[in-house]
Parts: structure tokens; sequence; C-alpha cells
């Protein structure tokens, strides 16, 4: 899964014909290392389906902000350029799967 920060994310939302995984995380916390985990499981999967991407949130507080994340570990899916689903929290490998094969075409 590749980072992204504040300054690259606008160029690459454009850019992208394919739907988006953002995946806001910080170091410190576990269920976010336990989702990036399962996340990174899934991403060969949905390879040329889907970009993935890892925001950290201690380095990208406007990402945080624009995106109004409370809480982390937050994934928001991203179709078509807006967001159309969130998970908040732990979360099971199906469940993000389950979410992703949803903004598949």
């Amino acid at each position: 899964m590749q980072d992204i920060n504040t300054k690259d994310f606008d160029s690459i939302m454009k850019e992208s014909k394919l739907p988006i995984v953002l995946d806001f995380w910080a170091e410190w916390c576990g269920p976010c290392r336990a989702i990036g985990s399962n996340l990174n499981k899934i991403e060969t999967s949905f390879q040329d389906k889907v970009r993935f991407f890892k925001i950290d949130v201690v380095a990208n507080k406007e990402l945080m902000t624009r995106f109004s994340v409370q809480s982390i570990p937050t994934i928001v899916l991203i179709r078509n350029g807006k967001e159309c689903n969130r998970l908040v929290g732990s979360q099971s490998l199906a469940k993000i799967t389950e979410m992703v094969e949803m903004i598949v075409d």
C-alpha cells in the first residue's frame, strides 16, 4: 500500500480512473496496524481495479480534517471522486473485502 500525503493527494485523486481506498492510520495505533495488514492481504486481489493508499494522520492532519476523520482506524472508499462508504474501527478481513468489492466495476 502506498503512502500518500496532503501535498500529493489532489493530483493523485484527479489522475486516478480507479476507485480508491484510503486507510487513515497512525503508527502507534494497534488496530490500525491490523487493518493495514488486512488491506495488504486484499490489495493484490484488486490489483488494476482499485488503488490503495495509507494516510498517516499525525503527518497529514489537513486530510484528516477534510474527510472528517474522528477516530482511527478509518477506511474511506472513493468512487468517481466522491466518498461512497467508510468503515470506522477494527474490521474483519471479510468485512473490508466486502466493502471494497462494492466499489469495483
